[in-house]
């Protein structure tokens, strides 16, 4: 199924995904299996304006249980000129796609260095060995391969940096790094096996946000993976990194993501400062398809509890979801969960423009805070 990138807005500047049948790979903490995912006129209006797609969020398109179907769809897609980027783990079909498309981005998972854990866990997916391979491979052809250290997991890769040094090594460009974690609700879908694979301490620990141990060793590969030359993404990270650029200059038309404007922010305000939805939307608007559009699924993918407090328009402008998006914080996209901001205040009292919408403070060395009170800056000086 070809559907908007719903969860992932300001997040992947690719837009599109196509989804196929269950995958073989049987990974044990897929997400998607995990959520019993149901496998729209506004993924036609953006194939239209000729935004790429994304194979596949969800199952990975070169799985035993996907290649055959997937190789007549990528065909048809690139004989209609729809460009295409990969997120795999390797699998069959591969050869035969790169003989029909230009340079891509390639999205290669490697999350461990073991292969006896490798097979535990990821059963029915290729040896990692095969994956090393299929970096070359795509590299030796000409594509852009970014590597998922995701999820990160310290028993399960206990030291990155041999591996982080031979992606280096091999020409990947960067590494996109993410913690495991769970909701109950998809922790209770585990299967006895999975639970074996992965380890009970694990998995409970994955229910947290930040667990003793596996937030610094998160932070501690982020700067590993920096000192070998990668470029590093993590969702919400307050640094600046190129990890996207290859993204936004192979294709046609992509979607802004946060990551594009806090480079614009650590490049215009080295120092930090106040920040407003005007900013905010002068950047991202432009960037947008204009138009009305049945678009508030982006909300419901990430923040379907904000039905209960808020009246939600079906359609709306992709400048009336960014308004949304930067007034309230349970949204997972409002640039407050990312430690490069804080909401502004002045003596306990929230910082608001003149239409009542809240103003941040850009934060060049990070914060964990969630308000700045501007009133302690005028009482050190």
């Amino acid at each position: 199924m070809l559907d908007c990138y719903w969860g992932e807005f300001l997040t992947n500047c690719v837009p599109l995904e196509i989804s196929l049948s269950y995958c073989s790979h049987k990974c044990a903490f897929c997400y998607a299996n995990l959520n019993q995912p149901d496998r729209n006129t506004v993924a036609a209006m953006l194939l239209k304006r000729g935004y790429p797609v994304l194979a596949s969020n969800r199952v990975d398109p070169f799985a035993m249980s996907n290649y055959k179907v997937f190789l007549p769809i990528l065909e048809t897609m690139t004989a209609m000129g729809i460009q295409v980027m990969f997120q795999t783990r390797g699998g069959r079909g591969i050869d035969e796609a790169l003989d029909m498309i230009g340079p891509s981005v390639w999205y290669v998972s490697i999350a461990l260095d073991d292969e006896a854990r490798r097979e535990a866990i990821e059963p029915g997916a290729p040896t990692l060995a095969s994956r090393h391979d299929l970096i070359d491979k795509l590299i030796d052809a000409g594509h852009t391969v970014v590597v998922g250290l995701n999820p990160l997991v310290p028993e399960w890769l206990p030291d990155p940096e041999p591996l982080l040094s031979r992606f280096k090594a091999q020409g990947v460009h960067g590494v996109w790094i993410e913690r495991l974690h769970f909701n109950r609700k998809q922790s209770g879908q585990l299967s006895a096996r999975d639970i074996a694979a992965m380890g009970e301490d694990v998995i409970e620990r994955a229910h947290k946000r930040k667990p003793a141990g596996d937030f610094e060793f998160f932070l501690r590969t982020r700067e590993q993976a920096a000192d070998v030359g990668l470029e590093v993404y993590s969702m919400n990270q307050p640094t600046a990194s190129a990890f996207f650029e290859p993204y936004h200059a192979l294709y046609r038309q992509t979607f802004p993501v946060m990551q594009d404007w806090i480079n614009h922010l650590h490049a215009t305000m080295p120092d930090g400062g106040l920040v407003t939805f005007d900013d905010f939307l002068g950047f991202f608007g432009p960037q947008f398809p204009d138009g009305v559009h049945a678009i508030d699924s982006y909300l419901g993918a990430t923040a379907h509890n904000l039905w209960h407090t808020h009246k939600i328009p079906t359609t709306m402008t992709y400048a009336q979801l960014l308004a949304l998006i930067w007034s309230e914080g349970r949204i997972k996209h409002n640039p407050v969960r990312s430690p490069a901001f804080a909401m502004a205040s002045y003596d306990g009292a929230p910082i608001q423009d003149e239409r009542g919408m809240p103003v941040m403070v850009f934060v060049p060395q990070w914060t964990y805070d969630y308000w700045i009170d501007l009133a302690q800056f005028e009482e050190v000086a």
